[in-house]
């Protein structure tokens, strides 16, 4: 063996070596990357279920103690004890019972409780607002809270099974003790429904588009965890579901034996889930806000991929440095071997790379055969030609040239290209060979087809830039919460302060973050607030529910609600405090009005002579005598009654539910003039005057005059019979009835505010687009089908068909449509006419199905 080839095989061999050990390193960095990576990404998809978590978990305790604030209104308050107390011992007492049912109306309406019942110390029903005669006559009561409301507190009786509805249900119970005594002599009960706000709160996730999002409530009973609400993917569960709590892998058996934080396990189906667990402050219950470790993970799947693509991409970097000294090596060995063995040729041609030899004039010396065969010919019918000519399709060689920088330096030299005839990245490279004096005789030209990788490379950026979209979530959870978000550094620094501070101060964040919280709010040390964040800072969280606060630089102020936890670094150690502020200024401030009102009205009553009354959600709380002779009615036919007696047709009580009401709230007051109905039978001309107890929410009642003006209108109205009867027909048609230009609502009748579960400012100016689900039962899209009928009505061809429709709760609800094309004052509109058969298509399928059966 010649020393040439064994100086070349040792090379080999020290090659293999360095490319072995760099591919080792290669393949134990990626991994070392890869599982860096897959862990912070868990931590940051656990930030975010516990900021979710968090949220929804102080959400769900302030509004507990929201509800038990409802209960304070009745809580100890003497004068309704001796009103209660009167009616017990009196049934027949009329004053008191309207008295009760005025205050328990007031309260049913501005909560939006589901029922409100008068108990009596055996928990016997004596009063239910709204009434409802299916109600079984003993209220529910559980042996616990009835021990609480023997010794005189307000209860939270927890969630519970009514057999007579089948339905579940919440309710506060609040003691009516003798004055100067705690003897219980009823209570009253303040029933919750939770469908109507706490579980679509607990159901609604903040973030769109991840399918496998849930978030529970439970609590343990006994040896078991019971899940409290309706679960996402196993429906009919709520209090029926229950797991022994000897299943430490799920997340809700975790939550009730103390564990707080992210969490790993199986959910109730059996999936693994990545979960967030915690207790709600100041209830039994715990909160497991949970998504599929499937789910979860997806996104690292193409990560990994990207890392192994640009591994394979360094590997085979590393061994094109390595195959590029083994090829220089290579081509010397073969140059000085090539007349004396033909083997030369066939290894030349093996190389996978297109490979040349060019001269120091550009022109090609040799290729190999992949090289050819790209260009259609063999190569000897390459040799002579120019690599520019044949390359570039150019005379001169181009700027970026590697051929020309490497005869002019003698170094190696590389570029990238895209080449356009082969749809394709390339990396050529050129590499000098010296003549016995040092110059540079001839250049080995290397072409490497590198698609794949510049593909990988653009992979990699796409998936780091999904990881920026991550890191931002928490940012935006916090920015665009309902609820004031702040954290505080060591010092009372502000490090945080979210919209809704902004809004509620009016204080930007620019100008907040950065400062001491006592120099911009002197007000917190008086609250004590500065001390309470002090035992945060040793680890405790504080809740304080009733602060009042102002701005000195505003001027802004009000009362709020506030929630405050340490903040941990990384490691668990204290840095700062995170608040969570709720505004409750509304509600401190319509407490007040309750208290004035009732001897505010009156001496109101006492001191002007027209018709006086006090209206809350149009539910009449109060009138004077005047009002009453007025109207030649008894108190108690008009007092707990809603205001539609007073009105002679539904038009006019619409009227002013729509006009004279939105002008109150847009303004604080209104005045109308309406036709009211004395008993008799006789016409009243009213000129009506309102003013709100509250101007930031008309719903907490309104104050109104009456003033009688029928002999004036007499002489002035004259009512043409055609308009009336036209209007009576349309508002009074059992179908609903709506007009459209174009595809928008303009104007519709009564009954389409019932068939759909809207107002009238919540349809006029939509589209039925709007009210449908994204698909017909014939598998087509409303938008689509929408359209084509109502242009088809416009061309003149009435329309007959059924249609899906979906109310704003989500209900669905079948109708029959017909649209024809009518002219008023010179335009086309199209009039729809729609009838609800819900209930007949429901009759169908069951009568196919018992036919079927049968």
């Amino acid at each position: 063996m010649s020393a040439l080839v064994k100086k070349d095989k040792t090379l080999g061999r020290i090659l293999v070596i360095i490319y072995v050990t760099m591919l080792v390193g290669l393949i134990t960095a990626g991994g070392f990357y890869y599982s860096n990576y897959k862990e912070q990404y868990r931590n940051e998809i656990g930030k975010q279920l516990t900021a979710i978590g968090k949220l929804k978990s102080e959400e769900i305790s302030n509004w507990r103690k929201e509800r038990l604030g409802d209960g304070e209104i009745l809580y100890k308050n003497y004068v309704f004890s001796a009103l209660v107390k009167r009616y017990f011992n009196d049934p027949n007492d009329k004053e008191a019972r309207v008295e009760i049912e005025q205050r328990l109306n007031s309260m049913q309406t501005a909560y939006k409780y589901d029922k409100l019942m008068l108990l009596d110390s055996l928990y016997r029903k004596k009063m239910i607002i709204p009434d409802s005669p299916e109600e079984r006559p003993t209220s529910y009561v559980s042996w616990g809270t009835s021990d609480i409301l023997e010794t005189g507190q307000i209860v939270f009786e927890d969630f519970y099974w009514n057999e007579q509805n089948h339905k579940i249900y919440l309710k506060i119970l609040v003691p009516i003790l003798e004055e100067g005594s705690s003897k219980m002599i009823g209570a009253v009960a303040l029933r919750i429904d939770p469908e109507i706000y706490l579980y679509p709160f607990i159901a609604n996730w903040p973030v769109p588009n991840i399918k496998t999002a849930e978030t529970l409530l439970v609590r343990k009973k006994g040896e078991s965890v019971e899940y409290l609400n309706e679960l996402k993917f196993r429906k009919g569960t709520a209090l029926k579901l229950d797991h022994s709590i000897a299943n430490i892998t799920l997340p809700a058996v975790k939550a009730v034996l103390g564990h707080e934080g992210v969490v790993d396990g199986s959910d109730y189906q059996g999936n693994p889930v990545l979960a967030d667990v915690r207790a709600v402050p100041d209830s039994p219950w715990f909160l497991v806000t949970k998504i599929n470790a499937s789910e979860v993970y997806a996104p690292l799947h193409k990560k990994l991929w990207a890392v192994i693509a640009f591994i394979a991409v360094l590997v085979g970097g590393a061994g094109a440095g390595v195959g590029a000294v083994w090829r220089q090596q290579q081509i010397r060995f073969y140059r000085q071997k090539y007349d004396e063995a033909k083997e030369w040729s066939t290894t030349f041609n093996s190389i996978p790379d297109l490979v040349s030899i060019v001269s120091s004039d550009h022109r090609i010396k040799i290729v190999n055969k992949n090289f050819a065969d790209v260009f259609g010919k063999r190569p000897e019918e390459l040799v002579g030609k120019r690599c520019c000519e044949l390359v570039h399709n150019t005379k001169e060689p181009p700027e970026n040239c590697p051929l020309r920088k490497t005869l002019s330096d003698g170094k190696t030299a590389k570029v990238e290209i895209y080449y356009e005839a082969l749809r394709k990245h390339l990396e050529i490279s050129t590499h000098p060979v010296f003549g016995d004096n040092g110059e540079v005789i001839e250049v080995v030209h290397f072409i490497r087809d590198i698609t794949e990788r510049r593909l990988m490379e653009e992979g990699r950026k796409k998936s780091n830039a999904e990881l920026r979209d991550a890191l931002r979530f928490n940012q935006e959870i916090i920015l665009n919460a309902a609820v004031g978000v702040v954290v505080y550094d060591a010092q009372l620094r502000y490090l945080e302060w979210n919209t809704f501070m902004e809004n509620m101060t009016g204080m930007k964040r620019k100008d907040v973050i950065g400062k001491d919280a006592r120099e911009l709010f002197p007000h917190i040390h008086e609250s004590g607030v500065d001390k309470a964040l002090g035992r945060v800072f040793e680890g405790e969280t504080i809740a304080m529910p009733d602060v009042a606060y102002r701005c000195p630089e505003t001027g802004k102020m009000g009362w709020v609600a506030n929630t405050y936890t340490p903040h941990r670094n990384s490691s668990g150690q204290i840095i700062g405090a995170i608040g969570m502020i709720r505004d409750i200024t509304a509600r401190k401030q319509a407490e007040e009005n309750l208290k004035n009102s009732e001897t505010m009205f009156r001496s109101i009553a006492t001191a002007v002579p027209v018709g006086l009354g006090m209206a809350t959600g149009r539910v009449t709380e109060w009138v004077n005598d005047y009002l009453l002779q007025l109207l030649g009615r008894q108190r108690e036919e008009v007092v707990g009654s809603d205001t539609r007696i007073f009105y002679e047709t539904d038009e006019g009580y619409n009227l002013v539910g729509n006009q004279f009401y939105r002008e109150l709230g847009e303004k604080g007051s209104s005045e109308i003039e309406v036709n009211w109905k004395h008993k008799d039978g006789r016409i009243l001309n009213i000129l009506l005057t309102g003013i709100v107890l509250d101007k930031e929410d008309v719903s907490r009642g309104i104050v109104f005059a009456a003033l009688d003006i029928t002999e004036r209108k007499q002489a002035e109205h004259i009512l043409q019979d055609s308009s009336k009867r036209y209007h009576t027909l349309f508002e009074q048609a059992s179908d609903a009835i709506l007009l459209m230009e174009n595809e928008y609502f303009t104007d519709c009748n009564e009954r389409t505010f019932k068939m759909f579960g809207v107002t009238r400012e919540q349809i006029i100016g939509q589209t039925p687009i709007r009210f449908s689900p994204e698909t017909q039962p014939d598998g087509r899209r409303s938008d689509e089908k929408a359209l084509e009928k109502i242009h088809a009505a416009y061309a003149g061809n009435p329309q007959f068909f059924e249609w899906t429709h979906i109310r704003p709760d989500g209900t669905l609800f079948d109708v029959e449509v017909s649209l024809n094309c009518i002219e008023i004052d010179g335009h086309s509109i199209i009039q729809a006419i729609v009838r609800d058969i819900t209930e007949w298509k429901q009759m169908a399928k069951e009568l196919q199905k018992n036919t079927v059966c049968n």
